[in-house]
C-alpha cells in the first residue's frame, strides 16, 4: 500500500516537503524557548571518521582525510535544515558585535552551537545564501597540516580560500569576474601538475567556475533594461580585458561578446 506522499504528484510533493521543513524549523524555534533542557545530538559518523585518522599516514591518511571531510560536509548539510530556526538570534548577535555563543538566548541554540563545535562545524553568514553550516576548515587544517602531503595541503588551502572570499562583490552588486578568473587560473595550474591528486575535484570545479564566468547558471551579467536586453556594461568591460589571453577563457568570452547586440564589435 503506497503512502499519501508516494501517491502525490511530483510538484505537490516538493511543496509538501518545503512546508514540512518549515513546520519543523518553526517547532525548533518556539520549542527552543519553552524547553529548559539543552539536547545535544551526537554526529557519530563524523566522530567515527575522525578516529580513523589516528595511526595512518601517506596515501592512506589522504584517503581517510577526504572521507572525513565528505562526512563533515554531509553533516553540515543536515544541520542546514535547522540553522534558519535561529536566524533572529544569530542576526541579533552580529548586530551587537558579539559571538553567536554570547548572543544565544535559547537553550536550543546553545545546544546547537555546542553540537557543531564538537564536530568542527561552524556557522557562516554567506552574502548570497544567508546563514549556512560548514566545516571549520581552518581549525581542521591547522590540526592535521603536519601530516598532509603537498596535493592535500594545496587542496585544503584552496577550500579555505573559497570559504573566506566571496564571489559576490557587494560594492558592485554582482559576481566578481576578476575573482572568478583568479580561481580558474589556480585550478588550471593544478590540473597541469603531474601529481595533482585531486584531478576529478578540480575538473568539476573548473566547470563550475566557467559556468559562473559565462553566466550559464545565473543572470548577474545581464542587463534587461537595455533594448534589446544584453550583457551589462560591467560584463562587457571585464570580458574585453580577457580577450588578450590565449586560452579557453578568451575564446568563450569572445563568443559571448560577438553574440551580444550591445557589445562593440
Amino acid at each position: 500500500m503506497k503512502s499519501f506522499i508516494e501517491k502525490t504528484p511530483g510538484k505537490i510533493k516538493e511543496i509538501l516537503a518545503v512546508i514540512l521543513a518549515w513546520v519543523f524549523c518553526l517547532g525548533v524555534f518556539f520549542g527552543s524557548y519553552l524547553n529548559p533542557i539543552i539536547e545535544l545530538r551526537e554526529l557519530t559518523p563524523v566522530t567515527e571518521s575522525q578516529e580513523k585518522l589516528t595511526g595512518v599516514s601517506g596515501d592512506q591518511f589522504r584517503a581517510e582525510f577526504i572521507t572525513y571531510l565528505d562526512t563533515m560536509y554531509a553533516a553540515a548539510e543536515n544541520e542546514n535544515l535547522l540553522v534558519d530556526a535561529f536566524y533572529w538570534q544569530l542576526r541579533d548577535a552580529e548586530e551587537k558585535g558579539i559571538s553567536y555563543e554570547e548572543g544565544a538566548k535559547s537553550n536550543a541554540l546553545k545546544g546547537f552551537l555546542i553540537d557543531l563545535e564538537s564536530s568542527n562545524l561552524i556557522i557562516k553568514n554567506d552574502i548570497l545564501y544567508g546563514y549556512v553550516v560548514t566545516p571549520d576548515l581552518e581549525t581542521i587544517f591547522s590540526r592535521y597540516k603536519g601530516r598532509m602531503d603537498r596535493p592535500l595541503t594545496e587542496y585544503m588551502e584552496f577550500r579555505i580560500y573559497e570559504l573566506n572570499n566571496h564571489l559576490f562583490n557587494i560594492n558592485i552588486e554582482t559576481l566578481d569576474i576578476p575573482e572568478i578568473v583568479k580561481r580558474l587560473d589556480i585550478i588550471a595550474e593544478r590540473l597541469t601538475e603531474e601529481d595533482v591528486g585531486f584531478h576529478d575535484f578540480y575538473f568539476s570545479l573548473q566547470n563550475y567556475y566557467m559556468d559562473k564566468l559565462l553566466g550559464i547558471d545565473h543572470d548577474f551579467f545581464m542587463d534587461y533594461g537595455k533594448t534589446p536586453a544584453g550583457l551589462s556594461d560591467y560584463a562587457i568591460n571585464q570580458y574585453a580585458k580577457l580577450l588578450a589571453r590565449n586560452d579557453d577563457i578568451a575564446r568563450h568570452v569572445k563568443d559571448l561578446l560577438d553574440e551580444d547586440p550591445a557589445a562593440d564589435k
